[in-house]
């Protein structure tokens, strides 16, 4: 079945699951930003008389490597920083210079290539940058709302491995195109599970973030399911496969209501008893100008926090960790959040980003400690086992898919929701 899938338009600059089981209940190098990519890449017409000289073009590439990697003012010359994973790069072409470097146990050969950062022009190895964003392989997908009504659905459309060709399998049967809602035979949900890469010995892991509890159910028995994408008419003469989401229903086993990620796999990758929901307090700017003056906060931090005027700092605290934000009070619905996290064990920015709204996504609300009563959106903590804090619900998507980001190194996840349009 092929799927249809809507990508994110990424634009950073860096600064923030038997189906009668239970529920188990909680028991000096500097740092510098992603880049921004210009959104233009053309100059306005000079004045007259004078020669038009042709703006600059570059490769954009993306560091790739977990751990970040160093540039250096020329090739195997002195290191000046780090650049971390993701950070955008604008690689200017023909720039490069053939060499063999090491890193780590293993030799990579490749070509030292100049990098445009911050009007200077520095260098880094072309093996440890990539052309495209890393995201984590870990497949999270949205779990059921709530199956009080009987379905509880988990889509799994966008984990699919396999599509339309020799050897794929049919998901959804010819005679069942047409209706609303349906389960699979037991002919198609092995079509589904080939497709997805899901084993038949699998379990289903539900996360709830409300509750803080998990619950699993075992894949071979719960039945596959089918529903009309909401974009399709079921009396469309050219309606077919592509046009039902697929996946899982756990039916009555769930009655948790409130957000949940689903994880299919032989382990659950998350744990209870760590996630907490921010509720910030606002706080005098002066103490945000205190805690960025400490030498291990980059400068480029300092500088985008250097004017405070029409925007509110914010601050919360989770374990060890310190999170401060600005946000731009523009209207009732703030435009964008400045999100940086503190590891005070490891005196480290271990989180720089802005949160912004566009035309496919918006800033969601913020919960405060003396407006506990309006819906959570934000939320941290490690929800996930061997990872680093989770920092989400600042954005709400009418296109593309949430994105789990970590306090740390590791690459996010995005969510694979099926919001196809």
């Amino acid at each position: 079945m092929t799927q249809r899938i809507v990508k994110i338009g990424l634009n950073f600059v860096i600064l923030i699951i038997a189906v009668l089981t239970a529920c188990d209940a909680p028991s000096e190098t500097k740092v510098l930003e992603e880049s921004e990519v210009e959104k233009s890449d053309t100059m306005a017409a000079p004045p007259a008389g004078e020669k038009q000289v042709p703006e600059p073009k570059y490769d954009y590439y993306w560091v790739r490597f977990k751990s970040g990697i160093n540039y250096s003012e020329s090739p195997n010359g002195k290191v000046l920083g780090q650049l971390p994973l993701n950070t955008r790069l604008k690689v200017i072409p023909n720039g490069g210079i053939g060499d063999t470097i090491v890193k780590g146990s293993e030799n990579d050969r490749g070509q030292w290539v100049a990098i445009e950062l911050n009007s200077d022009t520095v260098y880094a190895f072309d093996s440890l940058i990539s052309p495209s964003y890393t995201f984590s392989d870990v497949k999270i997908y949205y779990g059921p709302y709530s199956s009080k009504e009987g379905v509880g659905f988990v889509n799994t459309s966008e984990g699919f491995i396999k599509y339309n060709g020799a050897d794929s399998l049919p998901i959804v049967s010819k005679e069942d195109i047409g209706e609303d809602v349906f389960w699979l035979k037991d002919k198609n949900k092995h079509a589904l599970l080939r497709n997805t890469g899901i084993s038949n010995e699998d379990t289903l892991f539900l996360y709830n973030l409300d509750e803080d509890s998990i619950c699993k159910f075992a894949v071979a028995e719960i039945r596959g399911f089918a529903r009309l994408n909401g974009y399709a008419q079921k009396d469309d003469p050219y309606l077919s496969d592509y046009d039902y989401e697929v996946g899982f229903d756990v039916g009555m086993g769930y009655e948790l209501e409130g957000e949940t990620f689903a994880f299919i796999g032989s382990q659950s990758p998350f744990q209870t008893g760590r996630v907490q929901p921010i509720l910030w307090e606002v706080v005098d700017s002066l103490l945000l100008v205190e805690v960025l003056s400490q030498s291990f906060v980059p400068s480029t931090i300092r500088e985008k926090f250097r004017n405070t005027e029409n925007l509110k700092v914010f601050s919360f605290s989770y374990a060890h960790f310190e999170y401060y934000m600005l946000a731009n009070m523009r209207s009732s619905t703030p435009y964008a959040y400045h999100l940086i996290v503190i590891d005070n064990n490891e005196s480290k920015v271990v989180f720089n980003h802005i949160f912004e709204g566009s035309e496919s996504k918006h800033t969601l609300p913020l919960g405060t400690a003396e407006n506990k009563e309006l819906d959570i959106h934000q939320w941290t903590g490690a929800i996930f086992k061997d990872k680093p804090p989770i920092i989400y619900g600042f954005l709400g998507y009418s296109f593309g898919c949430p994105i789990i980001r970590f306090a740390g190194n590791d690459p996010p996840i995005l969510i694979l929701c099926d919001n196809r349009h």
